[in-house]
């Protein structure tokens, strides 16, 4: 399907700076958004843009039409609300205090924490499951969006490369140290 949009030279420079600015800031699903507008209105027909950007066409039909319908306002996202956290404000502070005094504070032998231990400790303390893949979100980085760790997960029946490959982390890396405050 071929669609042929006309910008201002005023309104592509604004795409293009927000382009820029959703790919140095890690947006990425709107960088991807951006770009398969960019590209329509450069010509590409909306098949190429799928391919090139691993969309479906629907997709890019439907960025083209929101963007038509409501221009500069269909390029805000606004994340999903998503499940609430079953640890109140309080827990989840005093488990970010765990965290930096570090696993053998908590009584693990390990001075690595991984996802798996983070989701026994707040089993054993709180009380509440967590799957390890969930934390691995949410225990991946820090309020800031820094990384804070590395998570090794085994294949099944392979648990002793995924220790092999945690031993070679930590000869590389060095074993975890307390953050500077």
């Amino acid at each position: 399907m071929y669609l042929r949009i006309r910008l201002s030279s005023q309104l592509r420079q604004t795409l293009i700076e927000r382009l820029t600015t959703a790919y140095t800031s890690g947006q990425l699903r709107l960088y991807r958004r951006i770009q398969a507008l960019l590209y329509v209105v450069d010509g590409k027909d909306v098949s190429e843009v799928a391919e090139l950007l691993q969309l479906a066409e629907q997709t890019v039909r439907n960025y083209v039409h929101a963007f038509l319908s409501h221009a500069a306002e269909s390029l805000r996202y606004q994340p999903p609300p998503g499940r609430p956290s079953r640890l109140t404000k309080t827990q989840r502070k005093e488990l970010a205090e765990l965290i930096t005094a570090g696993p053998e504070a908590a009584g693990f032998a390990s001075a690595c924490w991984t996802t798996p231990l983070i989701a026994e400790l707040v089993q054993k303390r709180f009380g509440i499951e967590y799957h390890p893949h969930y934390l691995a979100v949410w225990a991946g980085t820090s309020s800031e969006g820094i990384p804070i760790g590395i998570q090794i997960v085994p294949v099944p029946r392979q648990k002793h490369l995924a220790l092999a490959v945690v031993q070679a982390v930590e000869r590389a890396l060095g074993r975890w140290r307390k953050p500077p405050l």
